[in-house]
């Protein structure tokens, strides 16, 4: 199926990291478990998607804080690659949420294109949505927010 031919054209042997939406706010109030994860993996590639930047401006809009708020997810959007959701992603996606729906499992559409973006690009996803995330089978996962 696509995620294997996916898997197999771009094994790497260091890690690639896709943060989610919910790692990159505890990283702005200054969370101490995942910022040392972040300067441990200052070399390794670290990229978000559209999605949590989409989720981001709109966390930034309604807050109080608006404008430094606004500027920090600006910083964000210029200091790493943002992915967007691309046909094979869309194709991924359709799979997930077939295969979850007939399991009886359900996932908000956003964090399902976020996984089909982390598995079409072989990357590894880093969220604190481990109820959700574990359930995607074939998904690299970890959680930069655990307490060690």
């Amino acid at each position: 199926g696509p995620l294997e031919k996916t898997q197999k054209n771009s094994r790497k042997a260091f890690k690639m990291f896709l943060l989610d939406t919910d790692i990159l706010i505890y990283s702005l109030k200054g969370d101490e478990a995942v910022n040392s994860h972040i300067r441990r993996h200052i070399h390794d590639p670290i990229k978000t998607t559209v999605m949590t930047l989409m989720e981001l401006y709109y966390g930034a809009y309604k807050s109080q804080h608006k404008t430094s708020n606004l500027s920090k997810v600006k910083t964000i959007s210029h200091s790493m690659e943002i992915l967007s959701p691309e046909p094979e992603t869309a194709e991924i996606f359709g799979l997930l949420k077939s295969d979850l729906e007939l399991s009886g499992n359900r996932l908000d559409d956003f964090d399902l294109i976020i996984a089909a973006i982390a598995l079409s690009h072989n990357l590894t996803l880093v969220s604190n949505n481990e109820k959700h995330f574990k359930r995607i089978e074939g998904l690299k996962y970890e959680n930069w927010a655990a307490k060690d």
